[in-house]
């Protein structure tokens, strides 16, 4: 991996309750990268030896097109072209920028993992 990347994106671990989360990389060992990751009011720091995390990118939403709009036809389609369960949940994510405003836009569905009760990892198609 580039250093650069490293620093400029961010790390998410492969697996554990953070998996899918971007930490900042604050410094980078010959062992290791030392990262952080702000949640909420709380800043988790953790340290990753090399080989156990990927760098991170933004989630992929379900639809390669995205001018596609979010219709549960399309919804469909795209699950079933990812090979995604049927027990797969739900997640909302509400930007409140635009939730008190009242104003509306177009959802996104993207797959992403995410810690569900008692952390544990899990994925989710996580609704925009």
């Amino acid at each position: 991996m580039n250093t650069e990347d490293l620093f400029k994106y961010g790390v998410t671990p492969k697996e554990g309750p953070y998996a899918g989360q971007q930490f900042k990389v604050r410094a980078i060992t010959p062992t290791s990268v030392n990262a952080i990751l702000y949640d909420g009011d709380r800043a988790i720091e953790k340290e990753f030896t090399h080989g156990s995390y990927d760098l991170w990118h933004e989630p992929k939403t379900l639809f390669e097109d995205g001018s596609i709009p979010a219709t549960w036809g399309n919804l469909k389609k795209a699950v079933e072209a990812a090979g995604i369960s049927d027990d797969t949940e739900f997640a909302v994510q509400e930007d409140a920028s635009w939730f008190f405003k009242g104003l509306c836009r177009p959802a996104t569905f993207s797959v992403e993992t995410l810690r569900e009760l008692y952390n544990k990892p899990k994925k989710y198609i996580v609704v925009r």
